[in-house]
């Protein structure tokens, strides 16, 4: 009876959640990665147009 109580809270709150929050957390530092590689690239690009 416990896990399906369990799991009938989980989902009635689907937002604030341990599992949610980990997942926004890892495509934020995903977003990060990308944007650096991103804006070194662009500069990189720039420098290879300057030469």
């Amino acid at each position: 009876m416990l896990p399906s109580s369990r799991r009938r809270v989980t989902h009635s709150f689907p937002g604030i959640s341990c599992a949610t929050l980990t997942d926004f957390f890892y495509l934020f530092c995903c977003f990060l990665i990308l944007f650096s590689v991103f804006s070194c690239l662009t500069s990189l690009f720039e420098c290879w147009l300057d030469t």
